[in-house]
């Protein structure tokens, strides 16, 4: 899901949930950094991450089959202007 919606939105910043500190970076977060870069990519704990996805800025949720743990992704997206669609 992620490589389609890159092609088609300029992706600003991303915010993912991590695990609690000392615990390793799950795999699902290393693959969204490589996906994503050079994007900024924020930590988030998983209270701040559910604040964030409450927010009213929250314009849209894709919900997918994706079961790793800590697979959570939040994008903020901006506007893409005519003729700049470019394919990743």
């Amino acid at each position: 899901m992620l490589d389609v919606l890159l092609r088609a939105l300029p992706v600003e910043s991303a915010q993912v949930m991590v695990p609690p500190e000392g615990a390793p970076e799950p795999p699902a977060i290393t693959e969204y950094r490589s996906k994503l870069a050079p994007v900024p990519v924020e930590k988030l704990s998983r209270f701040e991450f559910y604040d964030a996805a409450r927010s009213p800025d929250l314009a849209l949720a894709i919900v997918t089959a994706d079961i790793r743990t800590y697979a959570n992704l939040l994008l903020t997206i901006g506007v893409r202007t005519e003729r700049t669609v470019r394919t990743r």
